[in-house]
């Protein structure tokens, strides 16, 4: 009996260090039962990477994979366009995957703020890699911890995440893939910038009450719609910014952002990749203008 003890720890053994040689060399396991006991150890990694202790380490405590005095920016990509925040807007996030709430991670010791990035449609669309040129750089709110169903009802760990868009940042490099997606950021506008008057002589105001126009007939034919007023906005903006909420650049595209909000999200990603202000109110103006059209010609059909 002490030979079968003998043979049976030696068996352990064996099995462990190969358990150790497949982990250290990444190959894959086959077997039913260390397969599933990876699973159970993977999940737990994960719960333990997006408990919300986690996310509100000092600021003097290292990061994995991120130097101190790293000048790059964490980003959070979105893969659909249509949840992506545009500047002076309030939404919720739900992120599950290890890169997003690795960045989230950074996003919260460094400021509470990433960039809020699209993949590119047309790049995708060819099944490749590409993300727009210019984000939109986000405040995190509120932070609850959550839960996510895959297609197998199986359930994991996840945070949602409440944000508000600041302002346009334009992507001038991409950096980093692991642990999470960072980029170097840059100003949407090179050196220029823009005096008060000009500025204001803009006139936002007829686009807002366009805006409004269109907003309210989405809502009266029943469409789904959404449009802040500015007075909520920016109380936002100020809650955000501070003294910076009335800096005159980022108030006007803003603002402007805010008018297209009810468009299609591939409008609405066109509208934030524009970072003149000028042709952000033209392209604006052009697309409520073909918007009030349509929902015209739907009320008039609704009405026969």
């Amino acid at each position: 009996s002490m030979a079968v003890q003998n043979r049976r720890a030696m068996r352990s053994l064996l099995c462990s260090a190969l358990l150790c040689s497949l982990c250290a060399s990444g190959s894959a396991v086959r077997a039913p039962r260390l397969c599933a006991a990876l699973t159970r150890s993977r999940l737990a990694m994960l719960a333990e990477e997006v408990s919300l202790g986690g996310l509100f380490r000092r600021s003097e405590d290292p990061v994995e994979g991120v130097e101190g005095d790293d000048p790059t920016s964490p980003v959070i990509l979105q893969h659909s366009i249509d949840r992506l925040i545009l500047p002076g807007q309030t939404s919720q996030l739900h992120l599950y995957d290890s890169s997003n709430l690795a960045a989230l991670r950074s996003a919260m010791t460094q400021g509470s703020t990433f960039i809020h990035v699209a993949l590119d449609p047309a790049t995708t669309a060819k099944r490749k890699f590409g993300i727009s040129a210019v984000g939109t750089e986000v405040r995190v709110l509120t932070v609850a911890p959550s839960s996510k169903l895959n297609f197998r009802g199986e359930s994991s760990s996840s945070i949602v995440i409440e944000a508000i868009g600041l302002r346009q940042r334009r992507v001038l490099e991409v950096t980093t893939f692991e642990p999470h997606v960072r980029a170097r950021i840059g100003p949407v506008l090179g050196g220029g910038g823009y005096e008060k008057g000009g500025l204001a002589e803009l006139r936002l105001d007829p686009l807002e009450a366009l805006a409004a126009e269109c907003h309210n007939l989405r809502v009266a034919l029943q469409l789904e719609s959404a449009l802040l007023s500015v007075e909520a906005m920016r109380a936002s903006m100020l809650t955000a910014f501070g003294a910076e909420g009335e800096e005159v650049r980022t108030w006007t595209c803003v603002r402007l952002c805010n008018c297209v909000q009810g468009l299609s999200p591939e409008r609405r990603l066109s509208a934030l990749q524009i970072c003149e202000p000028a042709e952000l109110l033209q392209y604006v103006h052009d697309e409520l203008t073909q918007e009030r059209q349509r929902l015209l010609a739907c009320k008039a059909l609704k009405s026969i």
